[in-house]
């Protein structure tokens, strides 16, 4: 039998293009004492305007992002901000990050959704909408005109004017997207594993590879290529983001990637439902487990 073909170096970079966000970028009691103390220099700095003042501060106590537990806390910690931030000023700014299949996008409109319940008006911007035909270039003057005619009262298309303007996706972890500051910053995060397993799912439905072809890519996977693998993820600057929330949810039809320990075999399957699986070696299975953490059942 002919020996499987190794797969190649593009075709790893499709299906896993982000890394988890260092575990150095955590929030501890430690680093939200000097929150505490820095947020009252920053109140007196930004009192006389210095904004680069604020940002030296930040950066010098080593103020790291706040963690919060579950999807519905954090959604509910963003509305209170909004809730404090909308008694200072008319219109809020805020940036929704994430890596892919973080589920950066549900969180977006899910706070949405929870603003107009409180009577405030609010937009979703998807980076998405905004990159340049046929390439993979974000086009970042046409993001930051949106952004200001928005913010201006001027409509873009099916986007209008509101209150709480919240742009989501995972370049927005950077004030230099936007093209100005952002009022508030959440990061999204969720294991590497589920993020794969949404991947796959959305290479599918794109039309992009089959999850049948993406299964038999991670089956062959060896050392060498699993590094690379992972270093096509982008590893972002969690510096300016001010909570991490680990998202907790899970969709209806939620994909899961697993490997099924009687048939020695890789699984997707979607909504409690098998669709694919495909034969994987003992020693690759070993390498999923502890590398990617895909479960063994």
């Amino acid at each position: 039998m002919p020996e499987a073909e190794k797969p190649k170096e593009e075709e790893l970079v499709s299906i896993g293009q982000e890394k988890a966000p260092d575990d150095s970028k955590r929030a501890d009691p430690d680093v939200l004492k000097k929150a505490a103390a820095a947020d009252r220099v920053k109140e007196r700095a930004a009192r006389q305007g210095d904004q680069h003042e604020i940002d030296h501060i930040r950066e010098d106590l080593g103020i790291k992002p706040v963690d919060i537990e579950g999807f519905d806390n954090g959604v509910r910690t963003m509305l209170e901000q909004m809730d404090t931030l909308l008694k200072e000023k008319d219109q809020v700014l805020v940036s929704v990050a994430g890596k892919t299949g973080s589920g950066k996008t549900v969180f977006a409109n899910k706070l949405r959704g929870e603003l107009s319940k409180k009577g405030i008006s609010a937009t979703v911007i998807s980076t998405d909408d905004f990159y340049k035909d046929g390439e993979s270039q974000l086009d970042l003057e046409k993001l930051q005109s949106a952004i200001h005619k928005l913010q201006q009262g001027e409509s873009v298309g099916r986007l209008q004017p509101a209150k709480v303007i919240i742009v989501e996706g995972l370049q927005t972890v950077a004030d230099s997207t936007l093209g100005q500051k952002a009022d508030s910053r959440a990061f999204i995060e969720v294991p590497f594993r589920e993020r794969i397993a949404r991947r796959l799912l959305r290479d599918e439905q794109v039309g992009f590879r089959t999850i049948r072809d993406s299964l038999t890519i991670l089956a062959q996977l060896s050392a060498d290529d699993l590094e690379k693998f992972k270093q096509f993820e982008a590893n972002p600057d969690l510096r300016d983001v001010k909570y991490l929330v680990n998202n907790d949810y899970v969709a209806p039809d939620e994909p899961v990637l697993y490997i099924d320990q009687n048939s020695s075999s890789l699984v997707f399957s979607v909504a409690g439902e098998v669709r694919e699986n495909v034969p994987i070696e003992q020693a690759k299975i070993q390498l999923l487990v502890n590398e990617i953490g895909i479960e063994v059942r």
